[in-house]
């Protein structure tokens, strides 16, 4: 998954939120506390928790993501 990350990490809307997850920022359908629900292709709703380690940067990555798509 390293190995992974490391491919992606130029990419602005990949991140790992977690040791097993990488989200797009694409399909975020909500972000709360320690919780991202992300649209999956069935049209389905995956709620997954993000490690304590990756929250924060995960909300100052989103923000800045979201603030770029206006």
């Amino acid at each position: 998954m390293k190995d992974i990350e490391k491919i992606l990490s130029t990419c602005e809307f990949l991140k790992r939120i977690h040791r097993s997850y990488i989200v797009n920022f694409n399909y975020i359908k909500t972000c709360r506390n320690a919780i991202v629900d992300v649209e999956l292709a069935n049209d389905t709703i995956k709620s997954i928790v993000v490690t304590k380690s990756k929250n924060k940067e995960l909300k100052s990555n989103y923000l800045t993501y979201l603030k770029g798509k206006l």
